[in-house]
């Protein structure tokens, strides 16, 4: 039997991305904004479903997240994030920093969160015509894949990788690569002149 392994959460081109942040700036903010977190933050969904406004650093740049392979993981909030994140009313930090209601919290499972989203995406995809393999989770593949090309233009492979690693958050640069692999951010460039 041969092992197939479906095709899900594909790569955005940037002009796709373009034109769905722009729709949601006008439509929904609140989804914007979950879309640019775990696409500058390199967050699962569920990752960004589960974070608190206590979780949020300004003054160090950080969040905290209760990441898949560890309880408590850091990164860094990039400077393109942090006008969204300053936005927030720290003022609660028990509080959801996804919420339906600005002035309550939302008391939700992360997953039943995260389904809301996923809903609401669907919405957009149906706009754009986008089938099953775009998810939410597509973004976070798109902006890794984005972050691997920009840095391949100047660095060396292992640098690339020990530079990305610490953005994404991956435990290895093996763990890393095979990512990379799996979701072809490195493709070959043209090789006419061998073929002739």
């Amino acid at each position: 039997k041969l092992k197939t392994k479906p095709k899900r959460h594909k790569t955005y081109s940037l002009e796709m991305v373009d034109k769905i942040l722009a729709h949601l700036e006008e439509n929904n903010p609140t989804l914007l904004f979950f879309i640019k977190v775990i696409s500058y933050n390199f967050l699962r969904p569920i990752e960004g479903c589960r974070l608190k406004v206590k979780n949020i650093n300004l003054k160090e740049r950080t969040i905290e997240i209760e990441a898949k392979n560890k309880p408590i993981k850091i990164k860094r909030i990039p400077e393109i994030l942090i006008p969204d994140y300053s936005e927030i009313d720290q003022s609660k930090p028990e509080y959801s920093v996804f919420r339906i209601n600005e002035n309550e919290d939302w008391i939700a499972s992360p997953e039943s969160k995260r389904d809301y989203f996923t809903n609401q995406f669907s919405k957009v995809k149906k706009i754009f015509k986008l089938d099953e393999n775009y998810s939410l989770y597509s973004f976070r593949h798109t902006f890794i894949t984005k972050i691997f090309r920009e840095l391949s233009k100047e660095y060396s492979r292992t640098e690339v990788l020990d530079r990305l690693r610490l953005i994404t958050g991956h435990d290895t640069n093996d763990a890393l690569w095979m990512y990379l692999r799996d979701i072809d951010a490195e493709i070959a460039d043209d090789y006419s002149n061998l073929l002739t």
